[in-house]
């Protein structure tokens, strides 16, 4: 959405709880990259924000949620905008619910989840890793390609062992934003009454 000013109710006309998350650069970029590709056209508006809100949907049924500019009573009411968090101590714990993960200050790296209603409090390492593909040589001409897969040795590379964090908070997820390489940028998801972490890999 373009709008800071939107409100969203369910189908019985009551106010549904909503946020609002800026879009990032690289998800705009790829968006409007697709965009030139499968349609032919370029985006001179891209969308500036998500608008989070919990959908409740009954097994083999649907529900209908409609979302407006307010007006009239309640049109004070609109969606939280999120607020981007400055790490300000050697952790930043992220999580609106029993779910919390725990991400290094000074590395961006992520180093424990805990839930605090099951009591599983984990210390966790995420790295992305690549192999150098071989070429072939004298003993097998065989390189790496699309269907084989033959690194040129046994230990893999680490992309970063540093990388810059940019958390974003608000009443029904946080995110946690970091950038690997040019290539590899993740945003990690932890929403309100969810015991599960969502991951986003772009």
């Amino acid at each position: 959405v373009n709008d800071l000013h939107l409100v969203v109710k369910g189908s019985d006309g009551s106010f549904v709880d909503s946020q609002l998350v800026e879009v990032d650069n690289v998800t705009s970029n790829l968006r409007k990259l697709y965009v030139k590709a499968y349609l032919g056209i370029n985006t001179d508006k891209p969308p500036k924000y998500w608008l989070v809100f919990q959908a409740s949907v009954p097994p083999m049924g649907w529900n209908t949620y409609f979302v407006s500019k307010p007006k009239g009573a309640g049109s004070n009411r609109m969606g939280y905008v999120s607020s981007i968090a400055s790490p300000s101590k050697d952790t930043v714990e992220v999580g609106p619910g029993s779910l919390k993960m725990t991400f290094s200050s000074a590395s961006g790296q992520l180093t424990r989840m805990f839930n605090s209603i099951t009591g599983v409090d984990l210390p966790i390492q995420q790295s992305f890793l690549w192999y150098g593909s071989n070429n072939g040589d004298g003993a097998d001409s065989q390189a790496s390609g699309a269907y084989i897969f033959r690194p040129d040795g046994s230990t893999p590379t680490v992309v970063s062992r540093s990388v810059p964090l940019k958390v974003i908070r608000g009443p029904l997820v946080d995110e946690v934003h970091q950038q690997f390489s040019p290539w590899i940028y993740q945003v990690t998801r932890l929403y309100k009454d969810k015991e599960h972490a969502e991951v986003e890999y772009t």
